[in-house]
C-alpha cells in the first residue's frame, strides 16, 4: 500500500509541476486561440482584408459592392451600421472621393477629420465624418436619399500595386465610433502613425 501511495503522490507532484513551471505557455496558447477567432481573412482584388468575426457578412445590395457586412448596434444606439467594400478601376481622385463623402452630410452641424497613412500594400486616406447623413436609398441612378441625424461615416481609400480599394462604414454615431479601431485593422492601418490630410496635398 505504501508503494502505491508514494507512486500516486509522485503523479500528482509531476502534474502540479507542469502547471507551475509552464503557466506562460498555457496563457500564450489561450491568447493565440482567442486571437485566431478575432478576424476572418478575405481577399478582394489582390488586397487581403482582416474582417472582424463579429460582423455579419451579407449579400451585397448592388453589383458594385465586392463585400458587405452588418454591424450590430451598441446599447442605446438607434440601429446597426454597415460596411461596404468596393474594388474597381477609376473612381476619381482622392480629393474628389473625400469631397463626395463629405457632401453626403448636411453642412449644418457637420464634423470631419481627414487622415493619411501607409499600410503594407500602399498608401491610404481616411475620412471620419459625423452629423446628419443623407443616406442613398434605392438604385443610385434615382439619387434618392434618406436623412439620418446622429450618423457617422468612416470611409477609406487604399492604394497598392493591386489597384484601389474603397471601404465605407456608415451608421449611427455610437455604433460606428465603437468600430473605428477595427475599421483600420481591416487593412492593417495604424492610427498612431497617421497624419492629418488636407485637400490638395
Amino acid at each position: 500500500m505504501k508503494y502505491y501511495a508514494n507512486r500516486w503522490l509522485s503523479w500528482i507532484l509531476i502534474g502540479l509541476a507542469g502547471l507551475i513551471t509552464h503557466p506562460a505557455d498555457h496563457t500564450a496558447n489561450h491568447a493565440l486561440a482567442e486571437d485566431s477567432e478575432l478576424t476572418t481573412t478575405k481577399e478582394v482584388g489582390g488586397f487581403v482584408l482582416q474582417i472582424p468575426r463579429s460582423w455579419k457578412e451579407e449579400k451585397p445590395s448592388s453589383r458594385m459592392r465586392a463585400l458587405q457586412y452588418g454591424i450590430a448596434a451598441v446599447d442605446g444606439d438607434g440601429g446597426p451600421a454597415e460596411l461596404s467594400v468596393f474594388n474597381f478601376k477609376g473612381g476619381g481622385t482622392v480629393d474628389q472621393n473625400i469631397k463626395r463623402w463629405i457632401d453626403q452630410f448636411d453642412a449644418a452641424g457637420r464634423k470631419q477629420q481627414l487622415f493619411e497613412g501607409k499600410t503594407a500594400s500602399g498608401n491610404y486616406w481616411l475620412a471620419d465624418i459625423s452629423g446628419t447623413y443623407n443616406k442613398s436609398i434605392g438604385p443610385p441612378i434615382l439619387r434618392k436619399t434618406q436623412s439620418e441625424p446622429g450618423s457617422r461615416v468612416i470611409a477609406m481609400i487604399v492604394t497598392g500595386k493591386q489597384g484601389v480599394l474603397y471601404l465605407k462604414l456608415a451608421g449611427p454615431e455610437k455604433t460606428v465610433a465603437a468600430q473605428t479601431d477595427k475599421m483600420r485593422q481591416i487593412v492593417g492601418a495604424d492610427s498612431k502613425a497617421e497624419k492629418p490630410y488636407a485637400f490638395g496635398s
